[in-house]
């Protein structure tokens, strides 16, 4: 049920409601044993206060529905065309907010409500790739390891990444992160690279093999030149 919330809370209620004000409308109009007036004159609104008056509400709530569908899904479009224009920028949303408002003036309420539903389904779909994009990349970020041991003046010293220097020799422990891109110059161990390439098993280094920082170690005892540090990772540029 909270995953159904937060689903229908988030990108999607736009589009389920208007979507769903749209079936109403059409629900109406075949309940009323007639096809629904898509197409209306300029004066439509006038329009349903003669079909009131000679017992066609059907319709006229029909249409309502139809505009209502078009309001919901629209509402958002109109809002991002118009703070594109503050910017002095002519985006799409600005595009289907004219051709939708003018639809519902001439009195085309289907076509008004059929193009904001479709677009606002674009919104969501778009919306939804950004949030699992952000997601990767905040996951991204917290795999980067924010210290190293190095070896200097013959003692282990533990330093913010970001201060160690190309050729020095970093330590890389069983269950530690890789904090530097580099090459191994001594010892054996087993490195989780699905941070870097999506292979969960761990893969077997020895010297002269490369290691990437954000990888993690599984097993034994790495000695590491580094040769790249910081935005010069891999895991930096994948970021």
């Amino acid at each position: 049920m909270n995953r159904l919330q937060k689903w229908f809370r988030g990108n999607w209620a736009v589009p389920v409601i208007s979507g769903f004000l749209i079936l109403a409308s059409f629900a109406v109009s075949n309940l009323g044993g007639g096809v629904l007036n898509t197409d209306l004159s300029p004066r439509w609104w006038i329009d349903a206060g003669v079909h009131a008056h000679h017992g066609t509400e059907v319709f006229t709530l029909a249409n309502l529905l139809m505009l209502a569908a078009a309001v919901v899904a629209g509402y958002n479009i109109v809002l991002q065309a118009v703070r594109a224009l503050t910017t002095k920028m002519i985006s799409i949303d600005l595009l289907v907010s004219v051709a939708a408002i003018g639809a519902a003036i001439i009195g085309n309420l289907w076509e008004a409500a059929a193009v904001t539903f479709l677009f606002s389904i674009g919104h969501a779909l778009e919306a939804g790739t950004m949030n699992k994009t952000r997601s990767a990349l905040a996951e991204l970020v917290a795999v980067a390891p924010d210290t190293a041991i190095v070896m200097r003046e013959g003692a282990q010293r533990e330093i913010p990444a970001h201060q160690v220097s190309k050729g020095e020799i970093v330590l890389v422990k069983n269950g530690a992160k890789v904090p530097v891109d580099g090459v191994v110059s001594d010892g054996t161990g087993s490195i989780d690279e699905a941070s870097i390439t999506g292979e969960s098993i761990p893969v077997e280094k020895t010297a002269t093999d490369q290691v990437f920082a954000g990888t993690i170690s599984r097993g034994g005892f790495l000695q590491v030149e580094a040769t790249g540090i910081g935005a010069d990772t891999t895991l930096a540029r994948i970021i």
